[in-house]
């Protein structure tokens, strides 16, 4: 159930975070209780909004499920990591944001080892549209280029 109610968003973090904690040698045993840090980058809010375009009746697993502030302390609680966690939204800049809060988080000892990321998933055409009707989106990429005129999204 609680899987069911969960952001995917929030699925890929757990997942892709542990392969990467698995493949920097660590392991879940050995980082219980220490004061690791999680700083995450998330700026969507698609699986939020459709539950509640669904008007399915909140459960007690509902807020925690689809909230994005909730994504860097479910991965804290699954991992066992005492230290700072955030999650954080600045736009397109949230995941360079989190990687800065993990830097001064270590480098003022708050923590011995940080988990810096980023998610996004487009779930919903919803800000894709709104995107385009404001006429902020680029038709073509054109990255550096006098000629830019928006942003692609991914």
């Amino acid at each position: 159930r609680e899987a069911y109610a969960m952001d995917p968003q929030q699925r890929q973090l757990l997942e892709v975070g542990y392969s990467a904690l698995y493949h920097a040698g660590y392991r879940k045993a050995t980082l219980m209780g220490t004061d690791g840090g999680v700083f995450v980058g998330q700026t969507q809010y698609d699986f939020m909004q459709m539950h509640a375009e669904t008007r399915s009746a909140p459960t007690s697993l509902t807020a925690p499920g689809s909230h994005p502030a909730v994504s860097s302390g479910r991965f804290s609680y699954t991992f066992g990591l005492k230290g700072p966690s955030y999650t954080v939204d600045t736009a397109c800049s949230s995941s360079l944001v989190a990687v800065d809060g993990a830097v001064q988080n270590l480098r003022r000892g708050r923590c011995s080892v940080a988990v810096a990321a980023g998610v996004n998933l487009i779930l919903s055409p919803g800000t894709s549209i709104a995107a385009c009707a404001t006429r902020m989106t680029s038709d073509a990429c054109k990255t550096f280029d006098a000629s830019a005129n928006g942003y692609g999204r991914g």
